[in-house]
């Protein structure tokens, strides 16, 4: 679009975070992310920010995503359980490998609750306040499982 960037990202009072939302479903994602304008946009918010994040398709059915990883500092990648196989996540990094974009992590998703685990964690947004921790925190089993 056309529109000025102090327009279209939203501040949170209080806090440091902004967000630059997507808008609308677009059904040609080539166009948006391969566009000429992307690389001087990601300029622009690295000079404005600390850190930005770029939520993407997924790299093995949208071309376009392995286009996009290039233009960043490295990839967080998201791994949904009990559905993303070991041979996707592969070629999915040889992907990021041979366009040399790091993997910076990996988050794994849509992980069932197990037994006794508290019902939900995260953060929640008091009346007029800035986002908080909960005052209380669900103890988390260890990477071992134990």
């Amino acid at each position: 679009g056309e529109a000025d960037l102090d327009d279209v990202v939203h501040s949170f009072e209080d806090t440091r975070l902004s967000v630059l939302g997507g808008g609308e479903d677009v059904p040609d994602t080539d166009g948006v992310l391969g566009s000429d304008a992307l690389p001087p946009l990601l300029e622009k918010l690295r000079g404005r920010n600390d850190l930005v994040l770029v939520e993407a398709p997924p790299l093995l059915t949208v071309a376009e995503a392995a286009r996009l990883a290039v233009r960043t500092d490295g990839v967080l990648m998201t791994i949904r359980h009990d559905h993303t196989s070991v041979d996707e996540v592969d070629q999915a990094a040889a992907v990021l490998d041979f366009g040399g974009t790091p993997v910076l992590g990996v988050v794994l998703s849509m992980v069932p609750r197990s037994e006794g685990s508290a019902p939900s964690y995260g953060y929640r947004r008091s009346r007029g306040a800035a986002w908080e921790r909960p005052r209380t925190v669900p103890h988390h089993r260890s990477a071992s499982g134990t």
